[in-house]
């Protein structure tokens, strides 16, 4: 008897909105991105049913870095074994611009749908508050997480840093305190 053969495989793209508050300017970004070994794992654990257990919570949050290469300050190398950022921008008080929910946290998915064999997952990074509450940030990386990060402790979910489903880097995004940035990151399966 002749075996069927199928693969499953796991790609997306991201689309980055960078929006001015106060000019109201925009810049659309179209970027690749891996799911990594991990997240795979993750998928798989989610299709088999398993109980929600610190592994298999859902993806609630994204994250945004500033990595580099170590060698010659490009784009930081992304690889399919990832588990963490190559340096993740830090927390900041999201509950205060309407985002998250505490003073140390990434910032909460504020959408997640799933249509055929896609899922969507949508972000807001506010604008800040005050004039000067954070520098300009050269934005260079993107992660889809489900722990919060307000630890570096393993687990998922609050208080937890998680499990890395995606990871990509990009050309830098230059954020400053007046620009809000929106993440609709794209997941398929095919």
């Amino acid at each position: 008897m002749k075996m069927i053969q199928s693969s499953a495989n796991a790609i997306g793209q991201l689309t980055i909105v960078k929006r001015n508050i106060i000019t109201n300017l925009s810049e659309t970004f179209i970027v690749p991105n891996i799911v990594t070994t991990i997240g795979k794992t993750y998928i798989a654990q989610r299709f088999a049913g398993l109980s929600v257990t610190t592994s298999v919570v859902p993806m609630q949050w994204m994250a945004l870095g500033t990595g580099t290469s170590a060698n010659n300050g490009t784009l930081p190398t992304i690889a399919v074994g990832d588990t963490v950022m190559g340096y993740e921008t830090p927390k900041v008080n999201y509950a205060a611009v309407g985002g998250g929910s505490s003073l140390t946290t990434r910032p909460t998915i504020t959408s997640s749908t799933s249509a055929a064999n896609v899922v969507t997952y949508v972000c807001t990074f506010p604008a800040f508050l005050t004039a000067g509450a954070i520098v300009t940030q050269s934005l260079t990386e993107a992660g889809i997480f489900n722990g919060d990060g307000a630890t570096t402790s393993t687990g998922s979910g609050a208080g937890y840093a998680g499990t890395m489903l995606c990871h990509t880097a990009f050309a830098p995004v230059n954020k400053t305190w007046a620009d809000a940035i929106t993440i609709t990151w794209n997941i398929s399966l095919s």
